[in-house]
């Protein structure tokens, strides 16, 4: 489990009694890498997987491709990943 500066559900920092908040973040990061697009971070330009772009189409194996690179990329082990025919998708990662 890492821990990192939290953000809130609008991605503004979160802070709390004047502080920000540190806590375990890697459900942050599994959110951040799939809503981020390629270019949106300019230190990491090859980071994001667009899903917003991806929602109203269809996800063949080219999007669950990227998905485990990314989470590969960022140290992660998908155990579960899962995409139903309602286009909902289910992670697990360690």
């Amino acid at each position: 489990m890492r821990n990192d500066i939290l953000l809130n559900e609008d991605f503004d920092l979160a802070i709390e009694v004047g502080d920000l908040v540190v806590s375990q973040s890697d459900n942050q990061h599994a959110r951040l890498l799939l809503t981020l697009s390629k270019g949106d971070l300019t230190e990491s330009p090859m980071v994001g997987i667009g899903i917003l772009r991806h929602l109203k189409g269809v996800l063949d194996a080219n999007f669950r491709r990227e998905i485990v690179l990314q989470f590969s990329a960022d140290a992660y082990d998908l155990s579960v990943f899962n995409i139903n025919n309602n286009n909902e998708i289910d992670l697990k990662f360690d």
